[in-house]
């Protein structure tokens, strides 16, 4: 394929620009993307495993930052404004029913995050539900990119190493 035939990115079709010729990501804009919490969600949402794993998290971060933490901060206003969440407190039970809703958590969890980690899940949820490596990709773009967080990357690859 003659190389002046790419069109550099010009297609957009999966949220960020791919060469509508050879499909080729452009990687720079999607590792600088500010995703959305519904663009997170939209994609993890196709993995029922993804979704329990999330909700797990999110009730366990809950569960133990209960007491600790005020719960206007473990709750976005999205999920429950301030006049419900004084309710829930008062009830017998409180939060059981933000507890047993999935979708509340997840939401709740994507919601709480910031950018880079919407990053990181939205990647790693991309290689788990697609098979494909953008983590190591990712990893491989932060070297040359951001050569101030080439001690951190190392440190956690070697907190994993042997695994």
């Amino acid at each position: 394929m003659n190389e002046h035939e790419c069109d550099k990115h010009g297609d957009n079709k999966d949220g960020w620009p791919n060469c509508s010729i050879c499909g080729e990501t452009d990687w720079d804009s999607l590792f600088k993307k500010n995703f959305k919490a519904e663009e997170v969600l939209d994609l993890i949402t196709q993995s029922e495993k993804i979704m329990d794993e999330m909700s797990d998290i999110e009730v366990e971060h809950f569960e133990k930052n209960f007491s600790n933490t005020g719960v206007h901060k473990l709750i976005h206003d999205t999920i429950m404004d301030a006049q419900d969440i004084s309710e829930e407190s008062v009830r017998d039970e409180p939060f059981d029913g933000f507890l047993g809703d999935r979708e509340l958590l997840v939401s709740n969890l994507v919601k709480q995050l910031n950018k880079q980690n919407k990053l990181l899940l939205f990647i790693v949820s991309h290689d788990k539900i697609f098979g494909t490596s953008w983590l190591k990709t990712y990893d491989e773009w932060i070297m040359k990119n951001d050569p101030l967080s080439i001690r951190v990357i190392k440190l956690e690859k070697w907190k994993y190493k042997n695994e």
